[in-house]
């Protein structure tokens, strides 16, 4: 039997330690404007980051943003598949991805 692919995808804020849930099924919004998936405060954008699943992985995608987007300390300039240990700092806030259930 095939094993079933990831459902979510489970990332941790560096600071405050707050668990967020990804779930497949929806692109996900990160940053402040109300209604984001993850919504976060201080230094973001409204739109600073993109999550959505492909195949096995979760994707993660800049919009567009202006405080920026890295991964592991690398400019996003293209959408990206997550591991967990990944590094993901929006603006400045770092969240950890923690790993996919």
């Amino acid at each position: 039997m095939a094993d079933k692919a990831p459902q979510t995808l489970k990332l941790k804020a560096e600071l405050g330690g707050t668990i967020y849930r990804v779930k497949r099924g929806a692109l996900h919004l990160v940053g402040r404007q109300e209604g984001a998936s993850i919504r976060l405060t201080g230094p973001v954008d409204r739109k600073n980051a993109e999550l959505d699943f492909r195949g096995e992985h979760c994707m993660l995608n800049d919009p567009g943003s202006v405080s920026g987007l890295y991964l592991n300390g690398r400019a996003v300039r293209a959408p990206v598949a997550l591991k967990a240990g990944d590094q993901i700092r929006v603006g400045g806030v770092m969240l950890v991805v923690l790993g996919y259930e």
